[in-house]
């Protein structure tokens, strides 16, 4: 799009449906689905606050 507007811009990604890639240096650092990441980040504050009743009992 750029380029048609006469605009320089380097190409930095695609976009592939439904999927997110990282790659660095040629190589996928990251591949999820949209789905995997969504499930993730809906769950990742309760996973994060949640505790070991043993472990709290211990201190």
């Amino acid at each position: 799009v750029a380029g048609r507007h006469g605009i320089a811009a380097d190409v930095i990604g695609e976009t592939i449906p439904e999927k997110l890639e990282i790659s660095l240096d040629g190589r996928a650092a990251v591949s999820a689905t949209v789905g995997e990441l969504s499930t993730a980040y809906e769950g990742a504050l309760e996973a994060a606050l949640r505790t070991d009743p043993e472990l709290v009992a211990a201190d």
